[in-house]
């Protein structure tokens, strides 16, 4: 297995479970009708997100340590040139969709929230914008994944 097949499972693997929390509390935040606490929330889940990536990509390059830093092949530009598309335009797509979405959301979170509607759709909005962008981000990382097994 290669080192960027492997960052691609360490980022995979990562990403579902930290944001996979993270976006389960902003979930629960909202039935419970409760905001406090997402900021540092999502600060930890980043900060956990960057140790474990580090440190999980460290202990990958210890290993097989030969192809860690080397220059990628045309097959890897290939495969990241193609996830790489793909991720940006279903990012496009997911944020339009949310941007055309936006009146029908600000409708279910503004009553959920009389003391601070406004704030809380803004909050809101910007956690599912985050969920598009990890949403894309795992796709990418997938779709390296897909294209490395489908070699190996």
């Amino acid at each position: 297995m290669s080192f960027r097949e492997k960052n691609a499972w360490i980022a995979s693997i990562t990403t579902l479970v930290v944001w996979g929390y993270y976006f389960f509390e902003v979930w629960r935040a909202f039935e419970l009708r409760s905001i406090d606490g997402l900021l540092v929330r999502f600060w930890i889940c980043m900060g956990i997100t960057v140790v474990l990536m580090l440190a999980l990509n460290l202990l990958a390059t210890r290993n097989p340590g030969r192809d860690f830093g080397a220059a990628p092949d045309e097959f890897e530009r290939q495969v990241d040139e193609n996830a790489t598309l793909i991720g940006h335009r279903l990012r496009g797509w997911l944020l339009l969709g949310l941007a055309a979405a936006c009146p029908w959301v600000s409708t279910m979170i503004a009553p959920a929230f009389p003391a601070d509607p406004a704030g809380a759709t803004a909050i809101f909005i910007a956690n599912l914008i985050l969920f598009g962008l990890v949403v894309t981000e795992l796709v990418i990382e997938l779709i390296h994944i897909v294209r490395f097994r489908m070699v190996a």
